[in-house]
């Protein structure tokens, strides 16, 4: 027979190994998506580069430079 201590650590035990295991799958996906902002920023015209730039590729690196702004400024 298991005793309410027993079951309520148990309980504990499943939650922490379910939250670290949801921390853990969370924190891939952000390195995932880290990794994939650079070829992100780089499919775009070089600044610098002999594209012409025109208003799509001003709203596309804005768009870009405004959602990396929001999520820097989370914490």
């Amino acid at each position: 027979m298991v005793t309410f201590t027993q079951a309520t650590q148990n309980q504990k035990t499943t939650m922490k190994r379910n939250a670290e295991s949801e921390y853990l799958a969370a924190y891939a996906r952000a390195m995932k998506a880290w990794e994939n902002l650079n070829p992100i920023i780089h499919d775009n015209p070089d600044p610098k580069g002999e594209t012409q730039i025109k208003w799509g590729h001003v709203a596309d690196m804005l768009r870009i430079a405004v959602e990396l702004e929001e999520m820097s400024q989370e914490k």
